[in-house]
């Protein structure tokens, strides 16, 4: 299957998830045109941290390529357990 380069390849890495969805652009709009999910190999994340990006990256590579998915643009989201740090003065006295 060849694509365009009117097609992008969507990335959505979570805490145990990694979602792909293939994507076109159309006269008419945006066509979904494939999706695909797997889980995210065991120890590449640690407590929201990426600890084996080459393990991640692999799993990634191979959940497209077991898909069909090909695109030469992709978008990718990390969205693993933010933590928010607030700093606060302490008054004197």
């Amino acid at each position: 299957m060849k694509f365009s380069d009117k097609t992008v390849l969507g990335v959505d890495i979570s805490q145990g998830l990694i979602s792909l969805a293939l994507l076109r652009q159309k006269s008419k709009g945006i066509e979904l045109v494939a999706t695909a999910s797997g889980p995210v190999p065991d120890g590449a994340i640690e407590d929201g941290r990426i600890i084996d990006p080459a393990a991640l990256a692999g799993a990634v590579k191979g959940l497209k390529n077991h898909n069909r998915m090909r695109a030469r643009k992709a978008a990718v989201s990390l969205s693993i357990s933010p933590v928010i740090t607030c700093m606060l003065d302490i008054p004197e006295g």
